[in-house]
């Protein structure tokens, strides 16, 4: 996490890591969490994403 731009690299990562492990645990993420619900699924369609 060196620079300001790379600094997001990390956090968005660890973000999607949480986020789907709730949802593997059947804690999804809540509807009214619309903005991060969007962004989820936008990072969820990526190629990388799939690996």
């Amino acid at each position: 996490m060196g620079g300001d731009e790379d600094a997001l690299v990390p956090l968005t990562s660890m973000l999607e890591t949480f986020l789907e492990f709730g949802v593997q645990v059947g804690q999804p993420l809540n509807d009214a969490n619309k903005k991060i619900g969007v962004w989820y699924e936008r990072v969820g369609s990526r190629a990388s994403a799939a690996a």
